[in-house]
């Protein structure tokens, strides 16, 4: 599964996310609605260990899948993320899936949602300049 949902998130709700850039509880009402459209389209649980952050990385992240690269999160099975701030923010930035490491996603308020377990779904983001918030889910399946 992959798909990209856009403004799932209002410039408004994700400003007032960005205001937060540290772990979130996955009860907390700002991330209501992200977790509502989620649910649309898999089932995941919010119990343990499932978990969601804000992060700001300038240095990006190398491919990678998940799942940790020593298989230290096998239990996410879904990971969704949202760009919180406005890409006249930041330069550089970009999230690319591995079998498309030439389609840029930007999209600020825009939902990008994948299973883990599917190989076509590693994927990087490059190195960024400026203010560049994402929040970023980790989450199990019921079951």
């Amino acid at each position: 599964m992959r798909e990209i949902i856009p403004a799932v998130l209002s410039p408004g709700e994700c400003k007032d996310l960005a205001a937060t850039v540290d772990y979130l509880q996955l009860s907390d009402p700002r991330i209501a609605k992200v977790l509502g459209t989620i649910r649309e389209y898999t089932e995941v649980t919010l119990d343990d260990p499932s978990y969601c952050r804000v992060e700001d990385r300038r240095e990006g992240h190398p491919w990678h899948s998940d799942v940790g690269n020593n298989s230290h999160m096998d239990w996410c099975k879904t990971s969704a993320r949202v760009l919180l701030d406005p890409v006249h923010m930041f330069d550089g930035g970009a999230f690319y899936f591995r079998d498309e490491h030439n389609l840029a996603l930007f999209g600020t308020g825009d939902l990008i949602l994948y299973s883990t377990d599917d190989r076509n779904n590693e994927h990087m983001v490059a190195r960024s300049n400026g203010t560049r918030r994402v929040l970023l889910m980790f989450l199990a399946n019921n079951g």
